[in-house]
């Protein structure tokens, strides 16, 4: 661990199934300190190659979270961490630190355990709980243009990352 905390974080991938899909934006940061990290597909080398390759990317978001002694998400035990985990496997690098061994707050679990909402999203919990931040909606044509190498499919990635960034916030809001 390198001395950082509490790590909320979120990721927007390109399919909901690991061996299927990859990685698109990755959003990181250190609960009430610091600034936001984020990762993006177009910011790694094999984007303009092979669109499949998100080894690199996968690992530095490992890297990422590992620094963290507590992590923070919402579904995240659930979806996150296993989608990571799957990218991680199929592009043949070392998976996580297991998470028996790092302590994991889930938004999401929290709010099936402990609330009686008509819904436990994150948007839901967001309203419920006065987040100052909206949480933006899921347009399925943004995630599909984002896997385009050109114009389009960057400025699908920047509304998917202002996406990701607002679940990063929301999540550190609500707890």
């Amino acid at each position: 661990m390198n001395g950082k905390g509490i790590g909320v974080f979120d990721i927007e991938v390109s399919n909901l199934d690991g061996d299927f899909g990859r990685l698109l934006v990755v959003c990181v940061k250190e609960f009430r300190h610091g600034k936001m990290t984020t990762f993006r597909a177009d910011g790694f080398k094999t984007w303009s190659t092979d669109v499949s390759d998100d080894g690199d990317f996968a690992e530095a978001v490992r890297d990422e979270l590992e620094n963290y002694g507590v992590l923070v998400g919402h579904f995240s035990p659930f979806f996150d961490i296993r989608f990571i985990q799957t990218r991680l496997l199929t592009n043949g690098r070392r998976l996580m630190v297991p998470l028996m061994k790092k302590n994991h707050w889930d938004t999401w679990l929290m709010c099936k355990r402990n609330l009686k909402l008509s819904s436990n999203s994150l948007s839901k919990l967001g309203w419920v709980a006065n987040s100052s931040v909206s949480k933006t909606p899921v347009e399925g044509r943004q995630w599909i243009q984002a896997l385009r190498n050109d114009a389009l499919g960057t400025k699908a990635l920047d509304y998917i990352e202002k996406h990701c960034r607002a679940d990063v916030l929301i999540t550190e809001e609500v707890l």
